[in-house]
């Protein structure tokens, strides 16, 4: 019994006792888990946010600007010495630009935190692309079409069975996901609108 016991407290110690060099690899991530929002307290989003502002530059910074934040990776590790990761997505001005942010606790009530910009889309987009995005027909559009009007999706989804999705978010409450067949031509869209 006490043989038992001690076996199930060894298992409970061992599997809390992951290290923030266990966060898996972006690439690895799997589809449909980010969330909107954030897992950073007061003062670690307002560093954050210095962070971004010396990246982008002071002025790019508005009343009117949005940072509009997903969770992409959960933590992992003990408290203390956990790590996740997070996509925060800057709007101001007419302009996007994505960062991927890990956060790696540092003790009890402080973290480090690296951050990466992400793919941007060209400043300019080609002349030919639509106008809107209903404009972009199945059976013609083509995944490099899109992601030359659009960018880069915030988020890709690949199926196993060789279709995929990108996800892209055209204003702080709607996002509109674009599927693909394996060749890479639109098989359909659909626009969905948060809450």
């Amino acid at each position: 019994m006490r043989l038992k016991l001690a076996a199930i407290v060894f298992a409970f110690v061992l599997s809390g006792c992951e290290t923030s060099s266990q966060l898996q690899p972006v690439s690895s991530i799997k589809p449909n888990v980010a969330r909107e929002g954030t897992l950073t307290n007061e003062k670690l989003a307002s560093d954050t946010t210095a962070g971004l502002q010396n990246i982008l530059g002071a002025p790019a910074f508005t009343a009117e600007t949005k940072i509009l934040k997903f969770v992409i990776q959960q933590p992992v590790g003990s408290p203390g010495a956990r790590a996740w990761r997070e996509m925060w997505v800057v709007e101001s001005q007419g302009a996007r630009s994505s960062f991927l942010i890990t956060f790696k606790e540092k003790g009890t009530g402080s973290a480090d935190f690296e951050i990466k910009k992400m793919n941007q889309q060209s400043s300019a987009p080609p002349a030919d692309c639509p106008q809107k995005i209903g404009d972009y027909k199945a059976g013609e559009a083509t995944s490099q079409q899109i992601r030359s009007c659009l960018g880069s999706p915030f988020h890709e989804n690949k199926n196993p069975d060789g279709r995929y999705v990108y996800l892209y978010k055209v204003q702080s409450t709607i996002t509109v996901a674009f599927l693909f067949d394996t060749s890479g031509k639109l098989i359909n869209t659909q626009a969905y609108k948060q809450d």
